[in-house]
């Protein structure tokens, strides 16, 4: 097949790919492998692409004149709902002068606007679209989203999702919660993948290297810090532990400024949570790359990963985790607990913090059940959730279509 994959984030093949990039990097990888034929388009990359494949063709479509400028983004910042709208149709109308779209097979896209704007332009039908951002299945955002702005932004992209999903011929979704959601839609479900070691990680070597004391309960949460996240249900569960603060730590690794856009800001809410957590056996290391060694150190170090959030529309953290050997507890929230066995973890209902409390706190009381996990975790991702395996699956959809 000829297969064009269409991203935007100007970060394919960088070291600067957040979960988004990352996947669309992979599956252009793996198609590249399996024998097709890969075109990717993203924008114009600000840093080195030298981690992509030389036989997947690049095409970069440059950055619209309006929005190249810093003085530029700053008249419009008001109106930046609108300037998306704006941003994105400009893009496909470049893409479209770049591209001899019919040469190819399927036209795999990752972005709502970026969809709605090709099927609106390009009228190709063989365009599968993957969600990985539907917000709008959220209850979270239902309930707390403020200013009728961002409501009516809000509102309004997921409208247009739903209805771009019931027009397309396939879309792939993270979570069965997208089939729950929309009705008469071609949905098949894939979750994102992983890049996993055959080995299982060390948790004594991995102490040594990060300096952790053996003695430590360590327990490990990956989010940017953000609302959604579930940072309030996570600190309020760990004040409810009964336990010796002195041999518990929990470290959280994420952007403080709450994207993955901007690491050096703190945001308002990051302030917010870390004086909520003052006084507690809690540290926040910031934004870590998922591809440094010191990241695997992290992760292979912990007894276990919690992921408190509201809404995930997969969370592939989880993945990481459990490739690391580490088991899990997750909220019932979007994807995360499809991920999630008995044999590999626990799950809790979203923003109960008793709950949470308490599966920690009898996890505390038995933790040599842990180490028989561990093995386990790996073992589950390796056997359902490789990058390979993932690709495959896309490709049986895609052949059904041709």
């Amino acid at each position: 097949m000829n297969i064009l994959e269409v991203a935007g984030s100007g970060t394919i093949g960088t070291d600067h790919m957040g979960p988004v990039s990352d996947t669309i990097f992979n599956l252009c990888k793996e198609f590249n492998t399996m024998g097709h034929q890969v075109t990717l388009v993203d924008s114009v990359a600000k840093y080195s692409r030298y981690k992509n494949h030389k036989n997947i063709k690049l095409i970069q479509i440059g950055t619209p004149l309006l929005f190249e400028t810093e003085t530029n983004e700053n008249r419009i910042k008001n109106f930046k709902y609108l300037s998306h709208w704006l941003k994105e149709f400009i893009y496909v109308l470049k893409l479209k002068n770049a591209v001899n779209t019919s040469k190819f097979d399927i036209i795999h896209v990752h972005e709502t606007l970026t969809a709605y704007f090709i099927k609106l332009l390009i009228r190709k039908k063989k365009i599968v679209y993957t969600s990985h951002t539907s917000i709008w299945c959220s209850s979270f955002y239902k309930e707390r989203i403020q200013g009728k702005l961002y409501s009516f932004f809000l509102k309004s992209i997921g409208a247009h999702e739903k209805k771009l999903i019931q027009s397309l011929p396939l879309t792939i979704g993270l979570g069965n919660y997208l089939k729950d959601s929309i009705a008469d839609a071609n949905i098949k479900i894939i979750p994102n993948g992983i890049n996993i070691d055959n080995k299982l990680w060390d948790k004594k070597v991995a102490r040594e290297h990060i300096g952790m004391d053996s003695n430590v309960f360590l327990i490990t949460t990956i989010a940017r810090i953000s609302p959604i996240k579930g940072f309030e249900i996570l600190i309020d569960a760990i004040k409810k532990i009964d336990c010796d603060h002195g041999k518990l730590k929990v470290n959280i690794i994420g952007s403080l400024s709450g994207s993955f856009d901007d690491l050096k800001t703190i945001s308002p809410y990051a302030k917010k949570i870390t004086t909520l957590a003052k006084h507690l056996p809690i540290d926040f290391l910031g934004f870590v790359s998922n591809t440094s060694e010191h990241f695997s150190h992290l992760l292979a170090s912990s007894d276990l990963f919690v992921l408190p959030s509201f809404f995930e529309p997969q969370g592939k953290v989880v993945l990481e985790a459990m490739a690391h050997g580490v088991p899990v507890i997750g909220s019932d929230a979007g994807g995360i607990s499809e991920m999630i066995t008995a044999e590999t973890g626990f799950i809790f209902q979203s923003g109960n913090a008793q709950q949470l409390s308490d599966i920690i706190q009898s996890i505390l009381n038995k933790k040599d059940d842990l180490y028989e996990m561990r093995p386990k975790c790996h073992k589950h991702v390796q056997q359902n959730y490789n990058w390979g395996l993932m690709a495959k699956k896309h490709l049986k959809y895609f052949e059904v279509l041709n």
